[in-house]
């Protein structure tokens, strides 16, 4: 669909979603890098972004997110580190009802 020149290589994808982000924001220093007196915001994903093939991209999620030092998801090895559970959705009339948890589609 695009050429070569037009496609971000993954690290300067991962550039733009980190360093590039905190620029954008005008949180440069702040955030967008992982080192003394940043923000702690981090994920561990399920696999290597850098490594994994083309077709299998789609498919990286977190396994765990941090926010501030806080973890605020947890999910498969990392479930015991998981915040309280949210209480059902509200109102009962909401969308979520009907599509339920996304995760038992696409995270596997």
């Amino acid at each position: 669909m695009y050429g070569d020149d037009n496609i971000l290589t993954r690290e300067e994808a991962l550039a733009v979603w980190t360093t590039g982000s905190a620029w954008f924001t005008g949180d440069e220093g702040k955030k967008g890098a992982i080192s003394a007196g940043q923000m702690a915001d981090f994920s561990i994903l399920n696999q290597d972004f850098l490594e994994v093939s083309d077709v299998l991209i789609p498919r990286t999620h977190a396994k765990l997110t941090g926010v501030g030092g806080n973890v605020v998801h947890a999910y498969d090895v990392f479930q015991e580190h998981a915040p309280k559970a949210l209480p059902d959705v509200s109102p009962d009339w909401s969308p979520l009802y009907r599509t339920g948890d996304f995760r038992k589609l696409y995270l596997t």
